[in-house]
């Protein structure tokens, strides 16, 4: 499945996805209202053509990692850039992975991904559960890392994978023929199991909704709690700082919180799971009277709570 957003405000478009080969060009399909289409991505496809009616149209290199079985599902969120925006000139090259889990035994597993040519800060980790699980990151830098799968018991299996600039796609299987003394290395999802824990908060930068690179890894966690507890709702509730109009600062919470729902629905979490809420300046998580604790109220919190 994939879903055309808006890069602006993450919200989905009608846009035309068109499958580039060395000699010629096929029209895949176009996505609804919401930005939703599934479409077959053929194996000699060299990159994926975007378009669609006021949006600059872009061409991303597709990039097949390792073996990858005939009908094997993944997902992938792809944004659009309208031509008037001021982010036309300013938008970064896209890098995604985007994983098909095929986990046949194990409850849930663990995956720990390293870099082995690139900052030691480029890093993901991960918990997907039992069954087949399509699931993307965005903002991948290219190199050469290793992967590796644990699960409570211990370590399960360990892969390289290359990723190089474009979309990445790479198909999983786990299951428990391969054992060794490792430590176990899974990587637990964010957990909202004990009364201490319940709410996690996420920190924005002054006057902006851009999601941070390590709020991403966060809510990648959180959607997968949301995808194994179909029961939970996620509040959403954004914040700002007490600087300027109120009225403008209830818009940026405003957008904090919408920003941060639109993200986790990317992630496949259902619109029913979500609910956006936005406080301003108002219940404050302590008081504005020096930089350190204006930059605390410049947040958004989610808290799980059964429906």
């Amino acid at each position: 499945m994939l879903r055309c957003y808006n890069h602006h405000n993450a919200t989905g478009l009608p846009g035309k996805v068109t499958a580039i080969f060395k000699t010629s060009q096929q029209l895949l399909g176009q996505s609804n209202e919401s930005g939703i289409i599934l479409l077959h991505i053929p194996d000699s496809t060299r990159y994926l053509l975007l378009e669609a009616d006021g949006y600059v149209s872009s061409k991303i290199a597709v990039n097949l990692s390792g073996k990858i079985e005939k009908g094997t599902e993944f997902n992938l969120a792809l944004p659009f850039v309208l031509k008037d925006s001021a982010m036309t000139t300013t938008i970064k090259p896209m890098n995604i992975l985007s994983f098909s889990f095929d986990i046949t035994e194990n409850e849930s597993v663990g995956f720990l991904m390293r870099s082995k040519t690139v900052s030691s800060k480029s890093g993901h980790s991960f918990s997907i559960s039992k069954g087949l699980h399509p699931f993307f990151l965005n903002d991948v830098l290219p190199g050469v890392y290793d992967m590796d799968a644990s699960d409570k018991e211990g370590f399960l299996k360990s892969e390289r994978i290359i990723i190089k600039p474009g979309i990445n796609f790479k198909a999983i299987h786990v299951d428990k023929r391969k054992r060794s003394a490792k430590d176990s290395l899974i990587a637990l999802p964010v957990s909202f199991n004990s009364p201490t824990n319940s709410r996690k908060i996420l920190y924005f930068n002054q006057s902006s909704y851009e999601l941070r690179p390590e709020v991403k890894l966060t809510l990648d966690s959180i959607s997968t709690v949301l995808y194994k507890k179909p029961e939970l709702l996620a509040v959403v509730t954004g914040f700002t700082d007490n600087v300027g109009r109120r009225d403008l600062n209830m818009t940026l919470a405003e957008y904090r919180a919408k920003v941060v729902v639109n993200y986790l629905k990317l992630k496949g979490v259902k619109p029913k799971q979500t609910a956006a809420k936005w406080k301003g300046p108002d219940l404050s998580g302590g008081p504005n009277d020096s930089n350190e604790n204006k930059e605390r109220n410049r947040r958004v919190e989610i808290e799980l709570i059964v429906q």
